[in-house]
C-alpha cells in the first residue's frame, strides 16, 4: 500500500514530515499498518517538494518513483494506492 499525502497545487518548498498533509498521512498510515498486519506491507510517500507545481508535476514524479520502487519487489496487481486531497 503507497499512501500520498496531500499538497499545495504550487510550492517549491520542501515538503517537511511535520506539515499538515505529512501528518494527517502518518496517522492513517498507521492506522492501516495496524489494520493490515505485518503480512501487508504500508509505505507513506514523502514529496520533495509541497506543490503539484505544473506542468513539472513535482508530486507525481515522486508518487511514480515510489511506485516504481514498489513494483521492481511485488507483483503490480498487489500494489493499492491510498490518498488524500490532491494524493487521492
Amino acid at each position: 500500500v503507497l499512501v500520498l499525502p496531500g499538497g499545495k497545487v504550487r510550492s517549491d518548498d520542501a515538503s517537511r514530515w511535520w506539515q499538515p498533509a505529512n501528518l494527517r498521512m502518518m496517522f492513517l498510515t498507521r492506522a492501516l499498518r495496524r489494520r493490515l498486519g505485518r503480512d501487508v506491507q504500508v509505505r507513506r510517500v514523502q514529496y520533495r517538494r509541497r506543490g503539484w507545481n505544473s506542468p513539472r508535476l513535482d508530486a507525481v514524479r515522486d508518487g511514480l518513483a515510489a511506485l516504481d520502487d514498489v513494483r521492481q519487489r511485488l507483483a503490480p496487481q498487489h500494489v493499492v494506492l491510498v490518498g488524500h486531497s490532491m494524493g487521492g
